[in-house]
């Protein structure tokens, strides 16, 4: 059986919104709704929900994104337009087939009127932007989600893949997140980037290993790395003890700065 994917609506404004989304979540079978700071009364979503009530009920909050995917394995947001830094944007057809396996995952659309900044893209595997003709690409919440839940549905009709090992289970976003600020610490600490840059370089490598689908044993080995390396840069510097950022070189940067 496939593990249907979870649908995360952040900061949505309008009640209207909400409810569509619940009754095209309903329409194909999915019940997962997880909303981020919203910023209309949820019990007014019911007007349009129709009989997806039990959605919008059931419904779990957040405060911020990180803690809507902390336990997922794979995450895809939505986007309208090109992002830099963002370089896998794909349409919902070609990342359906990614949700066949049963792994904990989750589609996340952003603002009416923004969508998702960059620090919750950041948080996603890939993005998808759905194909349009003319110079509005843009389209209402409730009409991006039936879109993109109807593909899910279609593939999860095709045939379902072995079930994956242990070792290629994907390692939950929160490991994830664990090892890219290790990343950060490290690149910083020998120099690869610096206060201004870093938000840049570190994009990049995660564009990288978003695409590799890494499970825990791949997380735990590149942190080992990371680790090895810090501690002998430390120690060519004369530091005993290891310690955690900031470091003299990134308050150094941070005194450039200011």
């Amino acid at each position: 059986m496939n593990a249907k994917p979870a649908i995360i609506l952040v900061s949505p404004k309008g009640p209207d919104n909400i409810g569509s989304v619940a009754r095209a979540m309903k329409n194909f079978g999915l019940s997962d709704l997880r909303i981020v700071d919203p910023r209309c009364q949820l019990s007014d979503a019911k007007k349009m929900a129709v009989h997806a009530f039990e959605l919008i009920e059931n419904a779990t909050t957040y405060p911020t994104m990180q803690g809507a995917v902390a336990e997922l394995e794979f995450v895809v947001g939505t986007t309208a337009r090109e992002r830099k830094d963002f370089t896998q944007i794909v349409t919902p057809r070609e990342i359906a087939p990614r949700f066949l396996l049963p792994r904990s995952s989750a589609v996340a659309f952003g603002r009416e009127e923004h969508g998702l900044f960059n620090d919750e893209l950041d948080l996603c595997h890939a993005l998808i932007s759905i194909p349009t003709e003319g110079d509005y690409p843009v389209l209402n919440l409730a009409q991006a989600v039936q879109v993109i839940v109807y593909e899910l549905l279609l593939a999860r009709e095709t045939k379902v893949p072995e079930q994956p090992t242990e070792r290629e289970q994907l390692a939950p976003r929160q490991v994830l997140e664990g090892m890219y600020a290790h990343l950060l610490e490290f690149m910083l600490e020998v120099g690869y980037t610096d206060l201004h840059r870093k938000d840049h370089a570190l994009r990049r490598f995660r564009s990288i290993f978003n695409r590799s689908d890494l499970n825990n044993h791949d997380v735990a080995f590149i942190r080992g790395l990371l680790s090895q390396g810090l501690w002998a840069s430390r120690k060519n510097r004369g530091l005993d003890t290891p310690g955690t950022v900031p470091y003299p070189r990134v308050e150094a940067l941070m005194k450039d700065e200011g």
